[in-house]
């Protein structure tokens, strides 16, 4: 039987790592076991799990550093399209971060093949600030398996802005939003989680481009219970 509570406060800290199954500590514990070449039981003790949860928190501060540093000071005109690389540091979830500090959101609506407490915590906080009004999610179907606190977490958030939180056959990244300036869409490779890797990701202000994504994740059905 799952540890997992039926419910969760929406508005409630909730720890990034509970998950044991969160892609971003595995490879990093299997990362810093060959790099200090320790036995099995010394790879996964806790304190391995802190110093991960250190590092990734200090990447995701630096990302947003970055990509603060290397977007333009004003927004795309209408119609027009940034084009972004990454090389490691920097999460698509910076992205929505840079873009709810610039106006709030009056409606979130995000698919993603996965999701870890993280990206889950910070949702949260663009939520609980009053920068995005309502939030859709859209998980590729293991998302409850894997990654269950972060799940429920998640879907109880969806359910306080009066959006959903769906599983679905989803290997697609895509954001859709309406602002209180302006709408658009981001397009690309990356999922929530961060990705030492190289990730391309398009920013695009084009109100008819959110919308076609915002009515097509409205026709969807999720494969599990929704909240």
């Amino acid at each position: 039987m799952s540890d997992v509570p039926d419910t969760l406060d929406p508005f409630e800290e909730i720890d990034p790592w509970a998950d044991d199954d969160d892609t971003d500590r595995r490879d990093a514990a299997g990362k810093a076991d060959a790099a200090d070449n320790a036995d099995e039981e010394e790879a996964t003790a806790q304190p391995v799990v802190l110093a991960t949860a250190n590092r990734h928190v200090v990447r995701r501060v630096m990302g947003e550093r970055l990509l603060e540093d290397a977007m333009p000071a004003d927004t795309p005109a209408d119609g027009e399209s940034w084009h972004i690389l990454t090389f490691g540091g920097i999460a698509s979830t910076s992205l929505l971060i840079w873009l709810a500090h610039r106006q709030r959101l009056r409606r979130l609506a995000l698919a993603t093949w996965s999701v870890n407490g993280t990206d889950v915590a910070e949702l949260r906080r663009l939520v609980r600030l009053c920068r995005v009004e309502r939030l859709d999610v859209f998980c590729g179907s293991l998302a409850e398996r894997r990654t269950p606190q972060a799940w429920l977490a998640l879907k109880e958030t969806c359910r306080a802005t009066g959006g959903r939180a769906v599983l679905m056959r989803n290997h697609a990244k895509v954001v859709a939003f309406r602002g209180e300036a302006w709408d658009g869409a981001i397009e690309g490779s990356a999922n929530l989680a961060n990705n030492s890797g190289c990730e391309q990701i398009v920013l695009t202000r084009d109100a008819r481009l959110a919308q076609f994504y915002l009515d097509t994740f409205d026709r969807i059905r999720s494969m599990g219970s929704e909240v």
